[in-house]
């Protein structure tokens, strides 16, 4: 399973839910503050996540990532290979942009 790995811009720790220990759950180091965009007052929270050999090798074979969330709802996300604290090219930030309006247009009750 992939591991959730801290970076430099990490400013927030997720422990475990109450009741659960570190060895059901681990902690995971996040970044948490207002988006990137100027014309979204949303919040958003980065994590890290570190992949072993057999699951890149998977994810070559059949180029798919499965993403499992715990709970009633599936929150918008955002899977990617690049870092989004580096420097954004413009067909980068286009799709950025293509991407949240897409979310914007979703029915919120099936996000």
């Amino acid at each position: 399973m992939a591991t959730g790995i801290d970076f430099p811009e990490a400013n927030f720790t997720y422990g475990p839910p109450a009741g659960m220990t570190e060895d059901q759950v681990k902690s995971l180091r996040v970044f948490t503050g207002p988006t990137h965009s100027e014309d979204r007052l949303d919040r958003e929270v980065i994590s890290k996540w570190q992949l072993t050999p057999e699951e890149l090798a998977e994810i070559a074979r059949t180029g798919v990532v499965w993403l499992y969330i715990i709970g009633d709802g599936h929150p918008p996300v955002y899977v990617t290979g690049t870092s989004p604290f580096a420097s954004v090219t413009k067909t980068e930030e286009k799709a950025a942009q293509t991407w949240w309006e897409w979310l914007s247009g979703c029915d919120t009750k099936y996000v």
